[in-house]
């Protein structure tokens, strides 16, 4: 779901934002259900239901905290916007599509819209949906008070002192089906500005605002999507069943979509194999080979969202934490230090015997799916180079140790990295050895996965090896502008002007050609600067029974659009 917010770190999504989330809110409130266990059975006997596996259960159903990437995807299907976006596969991007939304017309300046809703939907109890629900959701989404996924994702609103949509100023309500929306002057809005869920009204108005994210209601949802809950067992199952009153019903297509809970990922395998579940996302690449020779089962992939870089931190971390001063790192400050250590690191090596090739080197966090001139100068293994510009910008080993050094500063760091992750913790035993060649003495270090993200907030590490999850639509403003008080996923603190403008250019820029000029340049700062080290993007192997048709596995994912799937044998 591109709307999940985009401070994900890749294979550890679900953890990152936990852990935002506690530092919001001290505990949730587990509602119960019932307790039952969801009976599997082979293909043939359930042809209207498709099981998917997932690695943990879910904390909410709630469109304002659903922070995670399964949250994400079941608050998809349980609540509709007035606009949704899809990939075209033919333009590689995404293209909106009415949901809600009957009719939407632009003013001539495009800096106001006109919404008609459709007047015949109803929320999931009954109550039917007007534009009171669209005002209300946006308000809330936007409410820093509420700190739901999508706090900062209002800015072409008019917004009061607290940064919250001003209602008197963004929105004209004409009817209860009819809706004017306006943005503020200097914004270049877009459908992805009203490509929001909605939340029901009568029943969070009734609810007090710093109660939203511990209320049942975020258990037992009132929703009004494609799909329904049917049953949620906590730690077994989520299930969901389609909405035969919704406009999305199709008696030939599934009847219901259950998200079953299962830790361990060879027992997903298992599963998988015998027809007990029937899809599972982030398949190991040494099982790609077995799973493709599987004549019941499909492979796919999810192509350029994730890659895995090294970041080097650019201010110094121990003054950063004692004094909470800015102050540039005494090695990795130095673009000619960071571009020595890009082509020092052996990241072909990785890519080919751990990621088996699926994927590819990554050069910069634009991804190749967005079709960007690659007129670029790749950062291949090259030690010689690494030495040489080492060398041309004053660092030697003038004691012999074997460590470089310069001005009375070793050329020595240490490379962190979370515990549990076997191609990060494979990578950084070749980096280190890669670094040792050309005269840097590395320390490797290793945390659990809460301290990890503890400190990589707290900017304490000097290097660390970690991924992202890329948003789309593109954003890359929230991770490398650099105002660092106000981009927190600004991990490595790099500062530059040049790419900042760039950036605030791209926010609002809606024309495809020129935002591909803009990511091109953008790209050729990156490339220049190495503000990290870039190693490589990840397929997102997906697997599924043959039996499922209809499944477009694109850059949005794999759950988009599955009231369309169907079982055929």
């Amino acid at each position: 779901n591109y709307h999940i917010i985009n401070i994900i770190i890749n294979n550890y999504n679900d953890v990152i934002m936990n852990f935002i989330k506690n530092k919001i809110t001290s505990s949730v409130i587990i509602f119960i259900v019932g307790l039952a266990s969801l009976s599997c059975s082979t293909q043939s006997e359930k042809p209207n239901r498709v099981i998917i596996g997932i690695s943990a259960d879910i904390d909410t159903i709630n469109p304002l905290y659903a922070f995670t990437f399964d949250e994400g995807n079941i608050v998809e299907l349980l609540f509709q916007r007035l606009v949704r976006h899809d990939w075209n596969h033919d333009l590689n991007e995404m293209t909106p599509i009415n949901m809600l939304a009957e009719k939407i017309e632009w003013t001539n300046d495009k800096l106001s819209v006109m919404v008609k809703i459709k007047e015949d939907v109803h929320w999931s109890d009954g109550t039917l949906i007007t534009t009171d629900d669209i005002i209300f959701s946006f308000i809330k989404h936007s409410d820093p008070e509420v700190r739901g996924r999508l706090l900062g994702f209002f800015e072409n609103y008019y917004l009061d002192k607290s940064g919250k949509i001003d209602e008197s100023k963004s929105f004209e309500k004409i009817s209860d089906y009819r809706l004017k929306i306006n943005f503020k002057p200097g914004s270049k809005p877009t459908l992805f500005d009203i490509d929001h869920p909605l939340i029901p009204m009568h029943i969070f108005s009734s609810i007090p605002v710093n109660e939203y994210i511990s209320d049942e209601i975020n258990q037992n949802p009132i929703t009004n999507g494609p799909f329904k809950l049917n049953k949620w067992i906590r730690n077994q199952y989520v299930s969901l069943v389609i909405d035969s009153s919704s406009t999305f019903f199709n008696p030939k297509h599934i009847s219901e979509l259950v998200f079953k809970v299962i830790p361990n990922y060879e027992n997903r395998i298992l599963q998988l194999k015998s027809g007990e579940i029937d899809l599972i996302e982030e398949v190991k690449n040494e099982d790609a080979a077995e799973i493709k020779s599987n004549k019941d089962l499909v492979l796919n992939a999810v192509k350029g969202r994730e890659y895995d870089y090294v970041g080097w931190n650019n201010i110094d971390p121990k003054i950063y934490s004692e004094q909470g001063k800015i102050t540039r790192h005494k090695i990795f400050a130095d673009k000619s230090v960071r571009r020595a250590l890009s082509y020092a690191l052996n990241k072909e090596e990785i890519f080919t015997e751990f990621l088996l090739s699926y994927g590819e080197l990554a050069e910069g966090p634009v991804s190749s799916i967005f079709r960007i001139n690659k007129d670029i100068e790749a950062y291949k293994f090259n030690p010689q180079k690494s030495k040489k510009i080492l060398r041309d910008a004053g660092w030697s080993d003038l004691d012999n140790n074997g460590i470089l050094d310069k001005n009375g500063i070793e050329l020595k760091f240490t490379l962190s990295v979370p515990i549990g992750y076997p191609r990060r913790e494979f990578a950084a035993n070749i980096f280190k050895n890669n670094l040792t060649a050309i005269g840097a003495d590395v320390n490797l270090e290793s945390f659990e996965m809460g301290i990890f993200i503890d400190k990589l907030f707290a900017k304490e590490f000097d290097a660390w090896i970690v991924g992202w999850l890329v948003p789309l639509p593109l954003n890359l403003r929230p991770y490398w502008h650099s105002n660092i008080q106000n981009t927190p996923m600004n991990f490595v603190s790099y500062q530059n002007v040049d790419l900042d403008k760039l950036l605030d250019e791209l926010e609002f820029e809606t024309d495809a050609e020129i935002r591909k000029n803009l990511l091109l340049l953008i790209q050729k700062i990156f490339n220049d600067d190495q503000p990290v080290t870039f190693l490589y993007w990840l397929d997102n192997l997906v697997a599924y029974n043959s039996q499922i048709k209809n499944i477009d596995v694109n850059p949005l994912g794999v759950i988009h659009n599955c009231w369309e799937w169907s079982i055929q044998d």
